[in-house]
């Protein structure tokens, strides 16, 4: 390009600087418009800002002025709500009132008390307005006629729902598990669906007589089926039981009759034996008596005549119409067969203590000692049954504490003023006073926090006072009137053999050796500066006194010194062959048993003057006749005896063949006569995963039965999944306290076996027997289980059960006393589909219970694996509904509990228990088959040779 081409022409620059021109002259306008605007906008901030403060303070008074007419408004149209339902409720006042006054409560309980809420509301809302004053007063006063309405029903309801518990069913079930087999009350849904309205909405104490109601007739109830048994005591009994229960009918008073029940019906047809004996013909003239007195006073047989000793008769053409099943309605309705089985036992008592001729009057002092111990028996089952049915009914522990103060306050009071008035009148054999003084050292502390409790602790201490000096004051009666010759009658053994007195008082120290533990309590509690073995040793020198005034009465030496070689002789070699007796004695006098043989070797000597005599005749020269006199003449004594007392011999003779049955079954008696013979006192019991099912039905019976209980659960889930909560074992221990045991609660896993026992060392200072019952379950096919799930179960499982009982085992070594009880399953003894890990975390249980069994056996610790089957969350996913509630845990505790006591001496065993089967697992090896050069060809013959 050149130059000339670049240069603009001046006519091409004239008009550019032209345009430039004008663009200028535009953009000043531009310019001086901006500069206007500015002044403008200026000009109108100016102006907004002063109407915003205007504003301002204008809306901030308008604002606070709107909240107050909004807030006025609200209230406007609350009153005009409330106006509005005002006049909506006087609208139905007349209705709501007649509902009210007239209406039944039963009838639709739920809508009375709606109703009922309805007008506590209108109370409410009247006691506001000063305006309502006159309606306020009325509207009180249907409340009240409603609430008094809802009370009235509430007692009826309660008295109509009440059911007595039978006292003959109340005796069959003094040794089981009483808690659920009876029903007290009925309706209970109801009763506490009132009771919950009264106590939510009563302001006052004033409000609560319906409280008073309700323990009025529980109490009641509650004294009906001991009315039942203070009415067995006899009208006869020094002890009136019209003292007892006021509404007692003298025509119902029968004397409890010594006889079995499946004779009564012989007695009165009218059967005798051929040969009766003193002792069958004194129990025949009393249940004679018995049945004459009633069955003539209600019209069944018009005369009844007592024939003698042989004979019963009934001069009536009426009995012989008579059927057996109506005798046995007659005899049921004395209200003699369930007692006969119990006044047997007493005769056979009686018999131990020599006591075979006591008078009418005797037998019924000893039956008011059996109807107290029942009636005391029968106390304590009932308040356990009372406290409850009171937890079912109010649900609030300060109302069922002052509800049951009342209750069992009225009933304890009479029982213990009825059981110290039987004592203290009672003046028979300490062996009748046995079983009392049993049940009350063994519940001492149960009573005696009841009693504090109910403000009857005085009268309490007095009956175990009196008790306690009563049987051991009787103790040494025994002996004052043994050594008085005051035991065994005149009779004297026609051969010079041992007298029943010998057999009965040994009888009678082998019960108090069998009996020793109670006796040293006993004498503890008595004050009394003795022990078992001086009593006893007391007891034989008494004997040996006794014996020789008998023998004093034989008209010839010889055979007074036989009676005395006999008896004397008879008491060395039973003493010697009863060890823990010869222990006892030996205890307070070495002598014994050389002391009874050199005195009979003495009289031994004696006896033998009379065989010199007789060889004196045979060496003399006499005639063949001579000779026959004088020996016939040397045992003439013998001869004139024998003719004399022969009849008596006899009749005791045979009176004695059972006396040392009877006496060797007295333990069982004893056992009998008090509820739970098995007792815990001062034992300290641990059960692992107490919380439900399976470990707190242990841990409930252990604690009923006086053990001091560490209830441990963690609180999770089957799974061991939900984490830990207290609330299982806080519950169990509430209960367990509420029934006067103690307990104490323990939350750590098992896996903290040290953390655990150390509960049980620091609260009560030892420990002596552990329940491993603790377990989870993590159920899967072996295909699909995890390590985790294997790992979790065997770790609570079986390092659970180690590392408790590891830590438990020194205390049990250094007291030389323990129980073990492993909690195993048929699962691993059998196997289980889905349960490896368990059934395996189980059977290894079994295989620790029998090696710590050996090893413990030199401390005297037991123990034993127990496979129960019930329902519980370990089985609720394997078996069906119907079959877990059949299954029930109380079924497999009574064998836990006695595999806990100190009775139990087996060890080292398997036992399973289920639905009120119980059984042993035992294992065995077959005989087996021998071959020296074996190949694995051989197998199958082995296999089918060694299984066979």
């Amino acid at each position: 390009m050149s130059y000339s081409q670049n240069v603009l022409s001046f006519a091409e620059l004239n008009q550019r600087l032209h345009k430039d021109e004008e663009w200028l002259r535009d953009f000043q306008e531009a310019l001086n418009k901006s500069n206007q605007i500015q002044q403008s906008v200026c000009t109108l901030l100016g102006s907004f800002q002063d109407r915003i403060d205007s504003l301002s303070a204008n809306v901030a008074t308008l604002y606070t002025k709107s909240s107050v007419i909004q807030r006025e408004q609200q209230n406007i149209r609350k009153l005009l709500s409330t106006v509005d339902a005002t006049i909506q409720f006087h609208g139905k006042t007349t209705a709501l009132e007649n509902t009210i006054r007239d209406g039944n409560v039963m009838l639709a309980l739920d809508d009375y008390l709606e109703k009922m809420r309805t007008l506590k509301e209108a109370i409410a809302f009247f006691s506001t307005h000063l305006t309502y004053k006159n309606k306020l007063e009325h509207v009180k006063l249907i409340y009240e006629i409603g609430y008094s309405n809802i009370e009235a029903e509430f007692s009826n309801l309660v008295r109509y729902s009440c059911v007595p518990v039978d006292a003959k069913k109340l005796f069959e079930c003094l040794d089981d598990d009483y808690g659920n087999s009876f029903m007290t009350l009925r309706d209970v849904q109801k009763i506490h669906q009132i009771a919950s309205w009264l106590l939510e909405h009563s302001d006052s104490d004033g409000q609560r007589q319906f409280l008073q109601s309700y323990s009025q007739f529980r109490a009641e109830n509650m004294m009906k089926p001991l009315q039942f048994i203070a009415d067995q005591i006899g009208p006869n009994n020094r002890v009136k039981s019209g003292q007892f229960v006021k509404t007692h009918k003298q025509e119902d008073q029968i004397s409890c009759p010594i006889i079995s029940g499946e004779n009564w019906r012989k007695v009165l047809r009218g059967s005798s034996t051929n040969k009766p004996t003193e002792n069958q013909i004194m129990v025949k003239k009393q249940c004679f008596d018995v049945s004459k007195n009633h069955l003539e006073r209600k019209g069944k047989i018009d005369k009844v005549v007592w024939k003698g000793k042989n004979n019963l008769q009934l001069d009536d053409n009426k009995v012989s119409s008579v059927k057996d099943k109506e005798l046995d309605e007659q005899i049921d309705r004395i209200g003699i067969r369930q007692f006969a089985p119990i006044a047997f036992r007493l005769f056979a008592l009686k018999k131990a203590a020599s006591r075979i001729a006591d008078s009418n009057d005797q037998l019924h002092r000893d039956n008011a000692i059996a109807v107290t111990l029942f009636m005391l028996s029968s106390t304590v089952v009932l308040i356990q049954l009372e406290t409850e049915q009171s937890s079912a009914v109010f649900g609030n522990v300060s109302v069922e504490a002052e509800v049951l103060r009342q209750i069992v306050g009225a009933c304890l009071g009479r029982v213990l003023s009825h059981a110290l008035r039987v004592v203290d009148s009672y003046e028979g054999s300490f062996m009748i006073l046995l079983p009392l003084a049993r049940f009350m050292l063994k519940h001492a502390n149960q009573l005696a926090s009841l009693s504090e409790n109910l403000g009857e602790s005085a009268q309490f201490a007095s009956l175990q006072s009196s008790l306690y000096r009563k049987s051991i004051i009787l103790i040494k009666d025994y002996r004052s009137r043994l050594s008085e010759d005051q035991i065994g009658g005149r009779f004297l053994p026609q051969d010079g053999n041992v007298h029943p007195i010998s057999s009965g008082t040994l009888n009678l120290l082998k019960v108090l050796v069998q009996q020793q533990k109670l006796l040293n309590q006993l004498i503890q509690r008595a004050e009394v500066h003795e022990s078992p073995g001086a009593l006893a040793v007391q007891i034989l020198k008494a004997l040996s006194q006794n014996l020789r005034q008998k023998s004093s009465t034989y008209e010839d030496p010889a055979l007074a010194s036989l009676f005395m070689i006999n008896n004397l002789q008879y008491i060395g070699q039973t003493v010697s062959r009863e060890r823990t007796l010869l222990a006892l004695l030996q205890g307070d006098q070495t002598a014994f048993p050389s002391s009874f043989e050199t005195e009979a070797e003495s009289y031994l000597q004696q006896f033998l003057k009379v065989w010199a005599k007789v060889g004196e005749v045979f060496n003399a020269d006499l005639g063949p006749g001579e000779e026959k006199r004088s020996v016939k003449s040397i045992f003439t004594p013998f001869v004139e005896f024998s003719k004399k007392n022969s009849q008596e011999c006899s009749e005791l003779f045979e009176a004695d063949r059972q006396l040392k049955y009877d006496a060797e079954t007295i333990e069982m008696i004893i056992d009998r006569f008090q509820m739970h013979a098995l007792r815990f006192e001062g034992r300290v019991v641990l059960v692992t995963g107490a919380g439900r099912g399976l470990g707190r039905s242990y841990a409930l019976e252990f604690a009923k039965r006086g053990a001091k209980v560490i209830v441990n659960d963690l609180g999770g889930d089957r799974h061991g999944q939900s984490g830990s909560s207290n609330c299982a074992a806080d519950e169990v221990v509430k209960e367990i306290k509420a029934c006067g045991g103690q307990a104490v609660a323990n939350y750590d896993s098992v896996e903290q076996g040290e953390s655990i026992v150390q509960t049980a060392i620091k609260n009560y200072g030892r420990i002596d027997v552990v329940v491993n019952n603790a377990g989870i379950l993590r159920d899967t096919s072996f295909a699909k289980m995890s390590e985790l799930d294997w790992d979790l179960v065997i770790k609570v499982h079986l390092k659970g059960a180690f590392s408790v009982t590891k830590a438990a085992w020194p205390y049990m070594r250094e007291r030389k006393y323990g129980r073990l009880v492993f909690i195993s399953s048929n699962s691993g003894i059998y196997g289980s589909f889905g349960q490896a890990n368990y059934a395996a975390a189980k059977m290894a249980l079994i295989g620790l219970s029998n090696t710590l069994a050996l090893e413990g056996q030199k401390y005297n610790i037991i123990s034993n694996a127990l496979v129960p089957t019930a329902g519980s969350r370990m089985t609720e996913t394997i078996m069906p509904d119907d079959l877990v509630k059949a299954f029930k845990p109380e079924f497999v505790t009574p064998l836990c509990i006695y595999l806990g006591h100190e009775n139990c001496s087996s060890t080292g065993r398997i036992f399973e228990a289920g639905a009120g089967w119980y059984g042993t697992v035992e294992s065995y090896r077959s005989v087996g088959l021998v071959i020296s050069n074996a190949i694995a060809e051989d197998g199958k013959s082995i296999l089918l040779v060694i299984t066979k």
